[in-house]
C-alpha cells in the first residue's frame, strides 16, 4: 500500500539522477516532481532528514559503515535512499551509512 505513495517520486529521483541535459522537458520533470510532493506532503507524507543525525534504527537502515573524521560516530554520514514517513510512521526507512 505504502509503495504506491512514494514509489512515484522515488522514479522521478532515478530518471532526474540519470539525465545529463538540463532541457525544457527535464525543467519540466522536475516541476512536475515539486508539485507531486506538494500533494503528497499535504496528504501527510514527510521526508526523513538523515545527512549528521544520530542514527535511528526506526527511521534508518545502515547498509555500509565508515571511518569519520567529520562526524560523531553512530551518526549518519551519507543518505543513499530517501526516507518517508506518512502521518508520523516510517512508510520506507532511508537507507544509508553510518560513521564508526
Amino acid at each position: 500500500e505504502y509503495d504506491r505513495i512514494d514509489a512515484p517520486l522515488l522514479s522521478f529521483d532515478r530518471a532526474l539522477a540519470s539525465e545529463k541535459e538540463h532541457d525544457a522537458f527535464f525543467e519540466g520533470m522536475i516541476l512536475i516532481r515539486k508539485q507531486l510532493l506538494t500533494a503528497l506532503e499535504s496528504s501527510g507524507l514527510e521526508e526523513l532528514v538523515s545527512d549528521g543525525e544520530a542514527f535511528d534504527p526506526n527511521r534508518h537502515n545502515a547498509i555500509m559503515s565508515e571511518d569519520s573524521d567529520t562526524v560523531e560516530s553512530g551518526h549518519i554520514t551519507e543518505t543513499l535512499q530517501k526516507g518517508y514517513m506518512l502521518n508520523g510512521k516510517v512508510i520506507r526507512p532511508a537507507m544509508v551509512k553510518v560513521a564508526k
